[in-house]
């Protein structure tokens, strides 16, 4: 007891020098510091709180996600089966139809290569799995050597072939001449017609069809008086057998250097070197 009180009054003796106010005031913010502490405190723990809330729920969503993920996967892979399967279904689809078609193919072929071939012991042709076509000769058996006529008549059959089982009949454009077929063939169109060798086109007149060139300059030589554009493209087409164009018309006097009155716009026959003279004399 008496330590405690000489305790005590040296603390007195401490103090008693202070100014008591601004130890009133210490002592003020001393306990607004400790509230501000325990607010924070507090502010801590529910930011813990609310920490641990979202980890739960990441938690949750990551489970959630890892139950998902399979049953994606399992989606993508049906989407690549059916996918692989549809693959399948249309190239086996693509298989049949050839094979199906491959008959009719040949027959159109065999049709086609009876009706142009000059060589009566064929019988026919073969269409093979790839659609080649091989001649049967008279034994039955495949021919195993052919002339490039053969060769160009096969062609021009298989040519006719598709061409008939197609969805729409179209014309056959040919990048090669028939040089190699026999001339006989025009026989079987009346539109074409065989002369000296040549195959050309009936209502041409002639193997060799003459050209607009050929055509002016016979026209202007044949005429006496001078001839307006108009005139000369009438007799152009008469002799062409088909219209021309009258810009073509000029061009072509132009290119044969055919000679236009200035004062009636008329054309005459190309000048030669004698009209050229005459005309330098009487000049």
């Amino acid at each position: 007891m008496q330590r405690v009180e000489n305790e005590i009054e040296r603390i007195k003796d401490q103090i008693a020098g202070e100014d008591t106010a601004e130890l009133a005031k210490k002592r003020v913010h001393h306990t607004e510091a400790l509230r501000e502490e325990g607010r924070l405190q507090q502010s801590i723990a529910d930011a813990r709180k609310d920490l641990e809330r979202v980890r739960e729920d990441l938690a949750i969503a990551q489970r959630a996600i890892k139950g998902l993920a399979p049953a994606r996967s399992r989606r993508s892979t049906l989407k690549v089966s059916i996918t692989t399967d549809l693959e399948k279904i249309f190239a086996s689809s693509i298989d049949e139809l050839r094979d199906r078609l491959r008959g009719r193919v040949g027959e159109f072929a065999n049709t086609a290569f009876k009706a142009m071939t000059t060589q009566k012991a064929y019988r026919g042709l073969e269409i093979s799995a790839n659609y080649g076509l091989s001649i049967i000769g008279g034994d039955g058996r495949k021919v195993p050597l052919r002339s490039a006529g053969a060769e160009q008549v096969v062609a021009l059959s298989l040519i006719d072939g598709l061409n008939r089982t197609g969805r729409a009949v179209g014309p056959v454009i040919m990048d090669t001449p028939f040089g190699r077929l026999d001339l006989s063939l025009a026989c079987l169109d009346g539109r074409l017609a065989v002369s000296n060798g040549y195959l050309y086109v009936r209502a041409w007149g002639g193997p060799r069809r003459e050209s607009l060139t050929e055509s002016l300059r016979s026209v202007l030589l044949a005429s006496s008086s001078a001839l307006s554009i108009d005139q000369i493209a009438g007799l152009v087409e008469a002799r062409l057998r088909r219209p021309v164009q009258r810009n073509s018309v000029f061009s072509c006097l132009r290119a044969i250097e055919a000679y236009q009155d200035p004062a009636t716009g008329k054309w005459l026959r190309p000048m030669s070197d004698d009209d050229q003279g005459d005309v330098a004399l009487s000049a």
